[in-house]
Order: structure tokens, then C-alpha cells, then sequence
């Protein structure tokens, strides 16, 4: 399994970013689950090492988006699953941009990735039956 998640990563890194990323599965399967999802901002992309928290955080803010769009519509559309990055950039401009310290940048990620930990088994479940997960 650890060898799965590492290839999974190196691929993400040699090809650009997750939006660019060929996913395959163990048996050579290429996973085609809404090929034309948007690029990642070019805001997270380019940003250093020493602000991969806030690019953390903005991933974070984006998948959180998703699966509340996902339980408020019922719908696991690629739309729902895969937006613009637009109102999430704007959000994280708005409020969290001027953050410096790591641990306020922290903080924010905790509470996004609780939102998604916590509603990821019913975002799961409509998608599967959507036939729409990877």
C-alpha cells in the first residue's frame, strides 16, 4: 500500500500537479473520474516551500468546497466535485492570506479537514452511487 501512495505522489509531482496527474489503478487501469478537472491556481503552484502550509490550507478549503456542494445538491456532478477555484482563492485572499503565523495557518487547515474527514463517508457513498469516485 505504501509503495501505491508513493508512485500515486511521484506521478502528482512529475506531471505538474493532481490536476494534471494520470491516476492508475493496481491493475494498470487508467481512472478517468472527471478528466477535466480545472488546474490548481497558479497561486498554489507557485508557491515556496515555506508556504506549503498555505497551500495545504487552500487544497484543503477547495475539497471542503466540494463535498458541501456535493450534500447540498445531492449531486456528484465533476462541477460539484471539481469547481473553479475562483470563490475558494477569493475566500482565502479575503481571510487567510495575511496570516503569518504557521500555527493560525494551521489552525484554519485543522478546521477544513475536519469538515472533509467528517462528511467524506456521504460524499462517498452519493458518488459511488453516481458512479463518480475514484
Amino acid at each position: 500500500m505504501m509503495f501505491n501512495r508513493f508512485a500515486l505522489v511521484l506521478a502528482i509531482v512529475l506531471s505538474g500537479g493532481p490536476a494534471k496527474a494520470q491516476l492508475v489503478s493496481e491493475s494498470g487501469d487508467e481512472l478517468l473520474v472527471c478528466p477535466d478537472r480545472p488546474p490548481e491556481p497558479e497561486l498554489v503552484s507557485n508557491m515556496g516551500l515555506k508556504e506549503s502550509h498555505k497551500a495545504i490550507l487552500i487544497q484543503r478549503m477547495y475539497r471542503a468546497t466540494s463535498y458541501v456542494a456535493i450534500l447540498e445538491t445531492g449531486e456528484c456532478s465533476c462541477a460539484n466535485r471539481f469547481p473553479a477555484w475562483d470563490t475558494v482563492v477569493e475566500y482565502y485572499l479575503a481571510n487567510y492570506a495575511r496570516l503569518e503565523a504557521r500555527f493560525e495557518v494551521q489552525e484554519r487547515t485543522k478546521y477544513y479537514r475536519n469538515s472533509i474527514d467528517q462528511n467524506r463517508p456521504a460524499v462517498r457513498d452519493l458518488c459511488i452511487a453516481q458512479d463518480n469516485w475514484d
